[in-house]
């Protein structure tokens, strides 16, 4: 393939204070691509960030750089790929690595199936700086099945680094910037009621999952997001309240009116916008809550009910579930409602919080503590885990290990009042270390 002018292919590296330092290792990643003459990267954000960077690969790549202040990723990406002049185009972070002729072999594909219009391969996953596609330490492979329209609703691939053909944005739009979280899945699901994707089976991708740029923490709103914009595609836009940003937005309305104890008009909307929208899960979860949280156990059980009817697998209902068979004395069932939960969704940090307390209450405290640890390996900052990690380990009478997560959490949060009240507990240890 050689350069003929314009570009073939357009890569939009976003770059923000968290990532900077990777894009120079990122543009030598893409100079080795086997098609790297016909690649155009466009470099766009902050100016005070663009302006320190290294310009010498442009002699193979032809660079292009965009300066955007105060937007979200997703305004980033938008206008990256309205600048971009390239047939195909992606987004890759700068600290993701490629396969020498991956992008070679995307192109492949489309100029070999014209009905295409993205492209996605398997992934490796690692955690330390500074590797490359060639020599790396991933442990983890993300092996993604042939694409079938149904599997993509029930599991929502964000995580895919596709190529697809830029004329898709002439009919079907950009990504929604109104969504913090979601836009990308929003977009793929939007894509694909109309067009054709296309799965290498293959590792071409090298993604970094470090914890400096990466987070996946329990985020309400990040949930929200993705589970609105599954349930709204899967039900096949069936709602007459509007598009998923708007349901969104009546959510938090919602929980807004009950935050500040208007819980009267609260009910009258949650209940209105229940009654319109009967296939919004999100609206069922959080009635269930509400009742909960009022003590209205009996009510909250029945809509529990009735939502699990109409979302046999969400796995929110579940974990609810599994704290009314807790609340009711079905502890062991309990238990293994929650370990299956997340055996199937590893990711589901809400079922294993509740498993963590499911544990400790019945003395497992090491199965605690592991639970606990994987929290802390996924979400990063998070003093409340910290804080409780502690305690287990001292009640546990792992007195070194205590001391260790104490001295990491105190150099993070210095002066926080929940790891200075059991600092003195780490002086004294109840039980002796063998």
């Amino acid at each position: 393939m050689e350069h003929n002018g314009a570009p073939l292919l357009s890569l939009v590296v976003p770059v923000a204070a968290d990532n900077v330092t990777f894009v120079d290792e990122c543009i030598s990643d893409l100079d080795a691509q086997s098609i790297s003459t016909n690649i155009e990267v466009i470099l766009i954000g902050p100016d005070e960030l663009l302006n320190n960077l290294s310009n010498k690969h442009e002699e193979r790549l032809a660079i292009k750089v965009v300066t955007i202040e105060a937007k979200s990723i997703f305004a980033c990406w938008n206008e990256g790929i309205r600048k971009s002049a390239g047939t195909f185009v992606s987004v890759i972070h700068p600290a993701d690595r490629y396969r020498a002729d991956a992008f070679e072999e995307f192109i492949k594909i489309f100029n070999s199936h014209d009905s295409v219009h993205l492209v996605y391969s398997d992934i490796l996953s690692k955690d330390l700086r500074h590797e490359t596609f060639e020599a790396h330490s991933a442990r983890v492979a993300m092996r993604f099945p042939d694409y079938d329209r149904k599997t993509f609703l029930e599991k929502g691939y964000t995580e895919i680094r596709p190529v697809w053909r830029k004329s898709i944005h002439n009919t079907l739009g950009f990504f929604d910037e109104s969504l913090r979280y979601a836009a990308d899945l929003e977009f793929w699901l939007r894509v694909s009621d109309e067009s054709v994707f296309w799965h290498i089976p293959e590792f071409m991708a090298l993604r970094y999952d470090g914890k400096d740029i990466l987070r996946i923490a329990p985020d309400s709103n990040r949930r929200v997001e993705f589970t609105s914009v599954l349930t709204y595609y899967e039900n096949g836009y069936a709602f007459s309240i509007g598009p998923v940003s708007e349901r969104i937005d009546r959510l938090k309305r919602v929980e807004e009116l009950f935050g500040q104890q208007k819980k009267e008009e609260g009910w009258k909307l949650l209940n209105e916008s229940l009654e319109k929208d009967p296939l919004d899960s999100e609206l069922w979860v959080l009635k269930m809550r509400l009742l909960m949280n009022s003590g209205e156990f009996r009510k909250a059980k029945f809509v529990l009910n009735e939502a699990s009817k109409r979302f046999p697998r969400d796995v929110r209902l579940a974990n609810q579930r599994a704290i009314f068979l807790w609340r009711e004395g079905y502890r062991q069932r309990a238990r293994t409602v929650l370990e299956e939960i997340i055996n199937q969704n590893p990711w589901e940090m809400e079922a294993r919080v509740t498993l963590i307390e499911a544990y400790s209450e019945t003395g497992d405290i090491s199965k605690a503590v592991d639970q606990q640890l994987y929290l802390l390996n996924r979400v990063g900052d998070n003093r409340e885990l910290y804080v409780s990690l502690i305690a287990k380990l001292l009640e546990r009478g792992e007195h070194t290990r205590a001391r260790y997560y104490y001295d990491f959490a105190i150099e993070k949060y210095p002066g926080d009042k929940k790891l200075q009240k059991i600092s003195h507990l780490l002086n004294s240890p109840k039980v002796a270390e063998s």
